[in-house]
């Protein structure tokens, strides 16, 4: 199983899709349940200002199932944000933690 880095960047103002935000965040969290979503977060800027952009960590056997997978996210499906993939492999270090988050929406 290869690990998917996906990048999401906002196309129209955040206000314009607040309202679906929830149907985001379920789907990660059904993507998370099925072993598919390892990490999703906000990206932050050197001084810890939210940029906009956002990052995700997926598993998938391909590229194509990789963007399937990013296609059907809402945000994304209605044009709201775009996305792109990448191939992420780990060739450096140890990746064996658990991560804990802060509170859905926060």
């Amino acid at each position: 199983m290869k690990i998917w880095a996906l990048i999401s960047k906002p196309l129209v103002e955040r206000e314009a899709y607040l309202h679906r935000l929830p149907e985001h965040l379920a789907r990660q969290a059904e993507l998370e349940a099925q072993g598919v979503l390892l990490a999703a977060g906000p990206l932050l800027d050197v001084e810890g200002n939210k940029t906009g952009a956002g990052l995700m960590l997926l598993r998938a056997e391909t590229a194509e199932a990789a963007h399937d997978i990013a296609a059907e996210d809402p945000l994304h499906k209605d044009g709201f944000r775009s996305f792109e993939l990448s191939e992420w492999t780990l060739k450096e270090g140890t990746l064996l933690a658990a991560f804990g988050c802060e509170p859905r929406g926060q």
